[in-house]
């Protein structure tokens, strides 16, 4: 049985290349698909995966990581007294747009937090680069994003409303493909590039402001209140109560029950929701995956694939086993079972799956790690992910048999007999 399969296999070395080929294309589209899903659903949570927080505070409206209304800074200070609770801090997230030298805007979500602190970092960033973030109007970007922001390396310089921004270091493999280009910053530097706009001394804006301030009947005017700097304080962490924040990370002291904590939590800060590390994560990668409906895409793309590579495969051992139908017809005047034939395409069947699969399995790791390097998108392949995509072509090509193997049990065994 074992001679008859690999015979009428190898015996046509072009043809078994083209099905080969065939082969090794349906396990690129299999594997590169459920990559590229298994990478967004892990780029998707990738914030939430940064930090090391044990109950995450937002606004009860709060639906995922990118979209929480604000909270004021003085919540923290009110967590930090809460029973339980070890350390909080701050995080804050807010939309706004990039300028680079080329004055050309790129929207940009920034992301302010405190470099001093143990609960959230961008990455594998180094200390030292971190306490880069306490002088004013500096910022870290993703080594990924500097051609979308245009700038060059680790000194590129940019514009976030009135607040040139300096960049003082690099990140790797924190952008996910589907959210606007993150920059991240300390709290204050964030509060202060996320501002209103401060107007000119003498515009009409600043006229309309001066006049607001005046009292109701004529008296004197009194002088706009002063701006707060970004550098008013060395502390970058140092908000005023009424700040905006999105987020307020915990870190629960050890033993402490964090279903009653989140419970304590909600009970001490006013419109407000806790949620786990994982549920903060889960949540953030469902809104994801139920909105974007990539999951079905990408499982539809995947089918073709899988049709293409049937088709080839079943072609060429329908072929295979029409050129060899004597052999067939003698082994059937021989009185054998039904079983042999299905061995023996099952055989066939098997060594196209994992032939195929090796070229096809390495041409795809070297694709997923150019893609990463050179277009920041992650295509994720585990050896979870590799197993299942053998096993889906094997599957597949097994199906494939099923249908040349037919041929071979119709076959006459008078055929043997036939000049």
């Amino acid at each position: 049985m074992v001679p008859l399969a690999r015979k009428t296999l190898f015996e046509d070395l072009p043809r078994f290349l083209v099905a080969q080929a065939g082969v090794a294309f349906a396990v690129g589209l299999v594997a590169i698909q459920s990559g590229i899903y298994l990478g967004f659903v892990k780029q998707s949570g990738m914030p939430v995966d940064q930090a090391s927080a044990d109950i995450w505070v937002a606004a009860k409206e709060m639906q995922y990581f990118e979209l929480a209304l604000p909270l004021s800074f003085d919540n923290v200070d009110k967590a930090r007294k809460v029973a339980g609770v070890e350390r909080a801090e701050a995080l804050l997230l807010k939309t706004s747009a990039w300028r680079g030298p080329d004055h050309k805007a790129e929207y940009v979500r920034v992301i302010g937090f405190d470099p001093n602190g143990e609960l959230w970092s961008p990455g594998p960033v180094s200390h030292e680069v971190l306490a880069k973030l306490r002088a004013a109007d500096t910022a870290i970007v993703d080594a990924g994003n500097l051609k979308s922001l245009n700038i060059e390396g680790a000194r590129g310089y940019g514009k976030i409303g009135q607040h040139s921004v300096r960049v003082v270091g690099l990140t790797h493999g924190t952008q996910p493909i589907i959210s606007a280009t993150f920059i991240y910053a300390s709290l204050r530097s964030a509060t202060a590039y996320l501002a209103p706009p401060t107007p000119k001394p003498g515009s009409a804006l600043a006229l309309a402001l001066a006049g607001a301030r005046a009292p109701a009947f004529g008296g004197p005017r009194s002088p706009p209140a002063p701006t707060p700097s970004a550098s008013a304080s060395p502390d970058p962490a140092t908000l005023n109560a009424s700040d905006d924040i999105s987020y307020i990370l915990v870190k629960a002291k050890r033993g402490t029950d964090l279903a009653a904590l989140k419970q304590r939590l909600d009970d001490r800060l006013s419109g407000t929701k806790a949620y786990t590390q994982a549920e903060m994560a889960a949540r953030t990668r469902s809104y994801w995956l139920q909105r974007t409906r990539i999951g079905f895409m990408l499982g539809l793309v995947a089918v073709v694939g899988l049709v293409v590579g049937m088709t080839v495969v079943g072609q060429i051992l329908y072929t295979s086993v029409a050129e060899h139908i004597k052999d067939y017809g003698t082994l059937r005047a021989m009185g054998a079972p039904d079983s042999l034939f299905y061995g023996v395409v099952a055989q066939q069947a098997l060594l196209m799956a994992v032939l195929g699969f090796i070229p096809g399995i390495l041409l795809t790791i070297g694709v997923s790690a150019w893609v990463q390097t050179h277009r920041n998108v992650l295509i994720l392949i585990t050896p979870a992910s590799a197993a299942l995509t053998l096993a889906v072509i094997a599957g597949m090509c097994a199906l494939s048999g099923v249908f040349a193997v037919q041929r071979a049990l119709r076959v006459d065994p008078a055929i043997v007999f036939k000049a």
